[in-house]
């Protein structure tokens, strides 16, 4: 461990306050959370993208609970009034921010439910508050930059005389931006130990003429945990968290049907590096992660139904409890979700929140965090479209599965399933034929053949343009092919238009679907 001498001053302060642990309630009072944050994406089968990290440390000393009014905030005292306000606003805030926007609170009323003083720490002395010692000598000491976010509030202003509350809180960040060089620089700087810091003592009130300005040691311990595969070392190890669904991936994401069941699979939590106390939770997010899509992410568990409804704080993000391998999706386009549509289009954000609450004193905890992000994308695919039973079957109620299969040919119109399901017609009726017929540009005088593709299926369906002269031998039109041009060949469309003025002799053109 790196730590430098401590001063008399601190010793000191230190053994005061050892002695003062002895005598309150502190483990209810003071708190000092610790967390070694970090954030990744994995957007391959084995490569995970580090997006930043911060080292946070928040100080609390003393609480409060202020409730819902419409008066909060307001310059007058407001008298009990149900609905809206049925406390009134008991607390009159004279410093500090009391609802943590930013902006000073300072001469307004709040509606406050419970308070309790600060025991331990002076507040309003960020600047006294330092990082003493830590396992790193990287890190530079004695770390300082502590926000102030105490408070003081005089309570209960409507039934005086009223007393005065001062909360301690304190605020520490070290930001981390994205990259591998400051994901080094960030396991340089925060490594696995002790971290000492230094905090100054509550004085009593009035304090005494020359009474001394002491300072106390808190110390937390940290225990960094599971890192994204590769994790620290050159070659990965089981404690190294990874997506494990690697025929999933397409174009930095895993894509899923919204009609079928679908399991998460991952590697990394085990007993070395999940503990007791931590804990997961799982969720999905809209791309601009403004909106958590709601849903309880288990079969038998829905909104409404037979079954008993999710409650509100177990839907998402979906708690999980243990060392986990993974979690199984139902159907989500069954899912009850206001605003959504699982529907194959959608782009989602899936984000595994791992969080650890490991208390390493009565007063202090590594509250540790990790994200493991990666995009999901919902497509469209034969299976959930031969399964889909809304808002129409696709095959009647009852069809054996063999006749639902790909190349099946159920309306026995001489296209099968899949390829119907390709050129987005009915495969259930025989009227529902694709049309697939070249025509003359008498413009150029050239023969010219479009398809339009299935929206919404990635690359899992192929679709090649043939051209033959005898109708035995085809040849597939690739770039460069000398009687043929692919004109456009994207997501929507395929296009070949004959290279000749005029059209190719004798020559056939078809379109061939497979899946890929």
């Amino acid at each position: 461990m790196y730590l430098e001498k401590p001063s008399r001053r601190a010793l000191t302060g230190a053994l005061l306050f050892s002695a003062a642990l002895g005598a309150l309630p502190l483990a209810a009072q003071v708190d000092l959370m610790f967390s070694d944050f970090k954030r990744f994406q994995q957007v391959a089968p084995s490569t995970a993208n580090f997006l930043g990290g911060a080292l946070n440390v928040e100080i609390w000393d003393g609480n409060y609970v202020y409730t819902g009014c419409f008066a909060n905030g307001g310059f007058i005292i407001q008298p009990p009034v149900t609905p809206g306000c049925p406390i009134g606003t008991t607390g009159l805030v004279i410093d500090g921010d009391i609802d943590g926007d930013g902006m000073s609170d300072m001469s307004s009323f709040w509606s406050i439910v419970a308070i309790n003083r600060a025991q331990a720490i002076e507040p309003f002395l960020a600047h006294r508050l330092s990082l003493y010692s830590s396992p790193s000598p990287d890190l530079p000491k004695p770390l300082t930059g502590f926000r102030d976010a105490s408070i003081q509030v005089f309570y209960n202003v409507l039934n005086p005389p009223s007393t005065r509350y001062r909360i301690t809180r304190y605020a520490f960040s070290r930001p981390y931006g994205a990259g591998p060089s400051e994901l080094n620089r960030m396991r340089r700087e925060v490594r696995q130990g002790t971290y000492t810091f230094m905090i100054p003592r509550l004085n009593p009130e009035p304090m005494p003429p020359g009474y001394p300005q002491l300072e106390f040691a808190l110390p937390v311990n940290h225990d960094p945990p599971l890192e994204a595969w590769p994790g620290k070392g050159v070659v990965p190890t089981v404690n190294d968290w990874i997506l494990q669904n690697d025929a999933n991936w397409r174009n930095g994401r895993i894509e899923i049907d919204p009609r079928v069941f679908f399991r998460f699979n991952w590697r990394g939590f085990n007993p070395s590096t999940f503990r007791s106390g931590d804990n997961t939770r799982f969720s999905l997010v809209d791309p601009a992660w403004f909106n958590l899509i709601v849903y309880p992410p288990y079969p038998g568990n829905p909104y409404v139904g037979p079954f008993p409804a999710t409650p509100v704080a177990d839907r998402a993000p979906q708690l999980m409890t243990g060392a986990t391998t993974g979690i199984e999706l139902p159907p989500l386009n069954t899912l009850s979700t206001p605003g959504y549509t699982f529907a194959p289009g959608l782009q989602l954000r899936a984000i595994l929140d791992f969080r650890r609450n490991a208390a390493t004193s009565g007063v202090a905890r590594d509250t540790s965090r990790r994200l493991f992000e990666w995009d999901v994308f919902l497509i469209d695919t034969y299976s959930g479209y031969a399964q889909q039973t809304s808002p129409v079957p696709t095959f009647p109620p009852g069809t054996p599965a063999n006749q639902m299969a790909p190349s099946y040919d159920f309306d026995g119109d001489g296209w099968t399933n899949f390829e119907e399901f390709a050129l987005q017609t009915d495969p259930s009726n025989a009227a529902s034929v694709p049309i697939v017929e070249p025509y003359l540009n008498e413009l150029t005088d050239q023969i010219i053949l479009d398809i339009p593709k299935r929206p919404h299926v990635g690359d899992r369906v192929l679709y090649q343009i043939q051209y033959s002269y005898d109708r035995i031998n085809w040849t597939t039109i690739l770039p460069g092919d000398p009687v043929y041009l692919i004109e456009f060949n994207n997501d929507e469309r395929i296009r070949v238009r004959s290279r000749r003025p005029s059209p190719p002799e004798n020559s056939f053109l078809r379109v061939r679907i497979s899946p890929n």
